[in-house]
């Protein structure tokens, strides 16, 4: 806990935890991928069997932000919708 009391004043983890949690899923993602993946396959076929992988992180991304950031997901919402905030909710749940 020291080191955060080191940090400044201004620092906030609102922005890094969404990079931070992006960089550890592709990490192990790829790691895992790489493990399995056949002796024989050359770089291309990794990168195609990496695939689930660039499509899982972002959704599980965006599902963080719904749950940490709801008022600025809610903004994204049109005017005409009414009850932004269960929109968000309701969406990350589906």
């Amino acid at each position: 806990m020291q080191i955060l009391s080191a940090l400044p004043t201004w620092f906030s983890w609102n922005p890094l935890l969404s990079y931070f949690t992006a960089v550890v899923l592709l990490v192990i993602g790829v790691s895992i991928v790489i493990k399995k993946a056949p002796p024989q396959t050359n770089w291309q076929e990794t990168i195609v069997l990496c695939g689930p992988v660039f499509i899982a992180m972002p959704m599980a991304l965006f599902g963080l932000d719904h749950y940490f950031f709801p008022a600025g997901v809610g903004r994204i919402i049109p005017a005409w919708i009414p009850a932004h905030t269960f929109w968000v909710y309701f969406v990350e749940r589906v």
